[in-house]
C-alpha cells in the first residue's frame, strides 16, 4: 500500500502589537515533505481592509497554497530580511494560523512564541476553532481577534 502525502493549505495572519495592522504570510509545500514553508513576500493588510475583507483576503492566500517540486529553493522575504529584522518582526507581532483541511471548513488557531526565532512560533491543535463555510466576514474577524487575544 502506497502512502499519499496530504497537504493542508494554510496561511499565517500577523498582527502588530502596537499599530494593530496586519501582515499575511502565504505558505507552500515541497513534494515528499510533510512540512509547509513560508513563500513569497510579506503582504501588509491595513486594519480597515481586514475588518471589511479579511475573510476573502485569507481565502485567496489559502488558494495560493501550492505543492512545489522537491528541489525548489524558497527565498521568502521572511528569510531574506536578515536576522535582526526577522527578530524584530517576530517580537512585534502576534500570530494566528488559518487552515483549510477541506473545502467546507476553515480552522483558526493562535500561535505562541515558545522559543527564539521563527522556529519557536508554534500552535496547538486543541486551541484551534473549526468553522463550517460559509462564515460571515464579521464572524471571521471576531474569531480572528479572539485567537489574537489567546496568542502569546
Amino acid at each position: 500500500m502506497e502512502e499519499v502525502m496530504a497537504y493542508i493549505p494554510c496561511a499565517m495572519v500577523c498582527q502588530h502589537q502596537l499599530t494593530g495592522g496586519f501582515t499575511l504570510l502565504r505558505y507552500g509545500a515541497k513534494e515528499g515533505s510533510g512540512v509547509s514553508f513560508v513563500v513569497g513576500t510579506l503582504l501588509p493588510v491595513e486594519k480597515e481592509e481586514m475588518v471589511k475583507h479579511g475573510l476573502r483576503i485569507v481565502q485567496d492566500a489559502l488558494k495560493c497554497f501550492k505543492v512545489w517540486p522537491a528541489e525548489t529553493n524558497f527565498q521568502p522575504e521572511l528569510t531574506t530580511m536578515g536576522v535582526q529584522a526577522r527578530s524584530k518582526f517576530i517580537s512585534q507581532n502576534k500570530f494566528v494560523e488559518v487552515y483549510q483541511r477541506d473545502k467546507w471548513s476553515i480552522s483558526i488557531g493562535p500561535q505562541h512564541r515558545t522559543g527564539r526565532g521563527w522556529r519557536g512560533v508554534t500552535g496547538y491543535y486543541h486551541e484551534e476553532k473549526h468553522f463550517r463555510l460559509p462564515i460571515t466576514q464579521a464572524a471571521f474577524y471576531r474569531e480572528l481577534l479572539i485567537a489574537f487575544d489567546r496568542a502569546t
